[in-house]
């Protein structure tokens, strides 16, 4: 168990941004070297903040059967398992062995991991108003609903397993075009998630100070690789960083309206083979 107050310590968010997973029980169970905390410390409502980043990691492990009200909460701040310490540590114990260590992954600011996300309650009407009608997507509900049966979000639209296919097939550069509104851009998301089991993925967020040495790592990364990127013809000149003394491994998916991808000045020359 880490104290948060204890001295030496980091600062509790700040802990919880660079650690690749938490795990928060209703009792503390000693079963490996990673940051646990208990749901019962008052100072752990100081340190959960809902950011998709601190999501991803957060996991918050209850008793079976919990409260629709506590249920909600959690899920603001990462995804819930009802099954019970107990059972809980047995999987643990259990994956624990062939287990392979993530720390030494290296943090990104100009791209962001994509992180699929297994969700365990339905979605509500509300979430799906806001899908369809406010354009407002929940990650993890998408992501359960195209690599799972029966999770009524999203319809996996048969050009999902078509561009995932050309994409395992060795297509290196491939582009969705669509009007305004059209669904590329949750087409695209689903498209990783389908493939996030056998691809790494990034999406490339924001140009920092650190985008020449992520592009460098991105060239020829160690397994096959999606880099995501939206709206291409603004980003030609990442995209030709990207390309240039590129691996079989990397693999870009880009989207753009169709009027911009037909008008773009300088359309980048590797995706004159693009699908």
């Amino acid at each position: 168990m880490v104290d948060l107050r204890a001295p030496g310590q980091p600062s509790g968010r700040n802990d919880l941004i660079v650690r690749h997973c938490q795990i928060a029980a209703e009792q503390h169970v000693e079963i490996m070297p990673c940051r646990e905390y208990s749901l019962a410390d008052l100072d752990i409502a100081k340190v959960l903040i809902a950011t998709s980043d601190l999501k991803r990691k957060c996991v918050f492990v209850v008793k079976e059967n919990p409260g629709a009200s506590l249920v909600r909460t959690l899920s603001k701040f990462g995804n819930h398992f009802p099954v019970g310490t107990s059972a809980a540590a047995d999987h643990i114990r259990e994956i624990l062995p062939s287990h392979i260590s993530s720390t030494s992954r290296r943090e990104f600011f100009s791209f962001e991991r994509y992180e699929p996300g297994i969700s365990t309650d339905k979605p509500t009407t509300n979430d799906i108003f806001n899908l369809f009608v406010k354009g407002s997507v929940r990650s993890d509900y998408l992501s359960t609903s195209v690599r799972t049966h029966n999770f009524p979000y999203v319809i996996k639209r048969e050009e999902v397993e078509l561009i995932s296919d050309k994409i395992r097939n060795g297509s290196s550069v491939t582009i969705l075009l669509s009007r305004l509104g059209n669904g590329k851009s949750v087409l695209s998301e689903m498209i990783c998630a389908n493939l996030s089991s056998a691809f790494d993925v990034y999406s490339f967020v924001k140009e920092t100070v650190a985008i020449d040495s992520e592009i460098e790592l991105l060239r020829a990364p160690d397994r096959p690789t999606i880099i995501f990127i939206d709206d291409y013809p603004k980003h030609i000149e990442t995209i030709r960083k990207l390309r240039l003394g590129s691996s079989n491994n990397q693999f870009l998916l880009l989207t753009a309206r169709t009027p911009r991808h037909f008008t773009a000045s300088k359309p980048p020359a590797a995706c004159l083979r693009a699908e």
